[in-house]
């Protein structure tokens, strides 16, 4: 694990790459986005676990999480995404990666990110776990004034069609293979959420999905679910996307 840091928008964001044993040549890659107050370092094992697959791994702290640079309250979505592409931009300067071949693992407000990214840069298979969203007309606002208010998480219960967010109308578009991880007990993330993500996959073969039983929506303190998310990481990095 080699530490890294660049800019977004002038202020310095750090993370981490994991290199796989072998790099003699060109490798694909994964980009890991952490969810709304998270970090980096709860995918450090997930991480770990898909380079053992021949994978060059890159984690991150979005700013004003970590040790990454930014106050939290002042940060809009839209920051949150520009970090997202620079981290991204980051990557795929590498000289060792395919990049023709990134992978986004993304979890809650991260899926969210990595969802939209999808219409912005050149990914190739996406991992949404838990997947959050906000309405649109809050994109340019602090994100803080969202996160996990009562009333959105009433609003996430809704049935929505694929045209009707950014993060679903990214999905829609979106060619590669998709994995959707569900947790069970997740009081954030209803299950009508789910399958509004589920529902804007246009191609339901590209599409894995699976439920987490007994889970909530933050996996990071429970070592059972930890290893089950690994294990289902690393399965379908072997048998859907490698």
């Amino acid at each position: 694990m080699d530490p890294i840091q660049f800019k977004s928008r002038g202020q310095v964001i750090k993370g981490n790459v994991f290199y796989p044993k072998e790099l003699k040549e060109k490798k694909p890659a994964v980009l890991f986005i952490h969810g709304w107050t998270s970090g980096q370092d709860r995918n450090f094992p997930y991480a770990e676990k898909i380079c053992e697959l021949g994978y060059v791994c890159m984690t991150f702290d979005l700013r004003g999480h970590g040790i990454s640079e930014g106050k939290l309250e002042t940060l809009t979505t839209e920051d949150f995404l520009n970090d997202v592409i620079s981290a991204y931009d980051y990557l795929a300067k590498f000289k060792n990666i395919d990049k023709e071949n990134i992978t986004i693992v993304g979890s809650s407000f991260g899926s969210y990110l990595g969802a939209i990214l999808t219409s912005k840069r050149n990914i190739s298979n996406l991992v949404l776990r838990v997947p959050a969203y906000i309405p649109d007309e809050g994109f340019y606002l602090p994100h803080i004034n969202f996160a996990t208010k009562p009333e959105i998480v009433e609003w996430r219960s809704k049935e929505l069609s694929p045209e009707a967010l950014l993060p679903l109308r990214s999905v829609r578009n979106f060619e590669g293979k998709i994995l959707i991880v569900e947790s069970e007990n997740d009081i954030l993330i209803p299950h009508q959420t789910i399958l509004n993500y589920i529902n804007a996959v246009t191609n339901k073969n590209r599409l894995t999905y699976v439920l987490m039983n007994g889970a909530t929506h933050s996996i990071s303190r429970d070592p059972i679910r930890i290893k089950k998310y690994g294990e289902i990481l690393k399965e379908w990095f072997k048998t859907v996307v490698s």
